[in-house]
């Protein structure tokens, strides 16, 4: 919640206001198009945030957190994702 919650959560779970004028704007936590998406995906896409294409070039924010976060917390990060996208808490 400290780091994800500022751009991808609701104004109740601390979303900043300055996240609403992202472009391409950050999905919320509970974004049904979570189920779909494969995990390795989301664990590449958490670790490299918008160093790589095609992200880099569709203007997105989205910081690489694999410097910050160990593996074990990424994988941590997108069963929460996967878990908030079947509408659980």
């Amino acid at each position: 919640m400290d780091h994800c919650a500022r751009c991808h959560g609701h104004t109740s779970e601390g979303r900043s206001p300055r996240a609403d004028f992202f472009n391409p704007p950050a999905p919320d936590f509970g974004a049904q198009k979570y189920r779909a998406i494969a995990p390795d995906y989301l664990f590449w896409r958490i670790a490299r945030g918008k160093t790589v294409e095609p992200f880099r070039s569709r203007g997105s924010v989205m910081p690489a957190w694999g410097a910050h976060f160990s593996d074990e917390q990424i994988w941590q990060l997108v069963a929460y994702l996967k878990l908030r996208s079947r509408g659980n808490p």
